[in-house]
């Protein structure tokens, strides 16, 4: 492969970058409750607090009564999960609102079908 590539080492993601080093996903966060202007804000406090640490960017969270859809760019020296995992748990503090269960892909954006079919099996 050197003959091809070099010393350069290329990994990509179908759905591109947020900036370099940072893949694109987009994951759905389900909740037990109606996701209040309350819950809503935990939940930016917590994603900016994830941020914070350097290993995700936000780039846009579209809220619903029963869900979050979130664009994240991840680092390529993150585990996806991990942030994740870290954003509900942060989240969800002494009073838990989100599930501990979540639909995320680096492929395509979800649409409504997808997401309604994931968050039917859930329930």
């Amino acid at each position: 492969m050197e003959e091809l590539w070099g010393d350069d080492s290329h990994i990509s993601s179908p759905l591109g970058s947020v900036r370099e080093g940072f893949f694109r996903y987009y994951v759905i966060l389900s909740t037990y409750k109606t996701l209040t202007e309350e819950f809503q804000a935990r939940m930016s406090t917590a994603i900016k607090n994830v941020e914070d640490g350097g290993e995700c960017i936000l780039e846009h969270v579209d809220y619903r009564s029963s869900y979050a859809l979130l664009s994240l760019g991840i680092s390529v020296h993150a585990a996806s999960q991990s942030i994740i995992d870290d954003i509900i748990i942060t989240a969800n503090g002494i009073d838990p609102f989100l599930r501990f269960h979540f639909f995320v892909t680096n492929t395509h954006k979800p649409d409504d079908k997808e997401i309604t079919e994931y968050l039917s099996e859930i329930e």
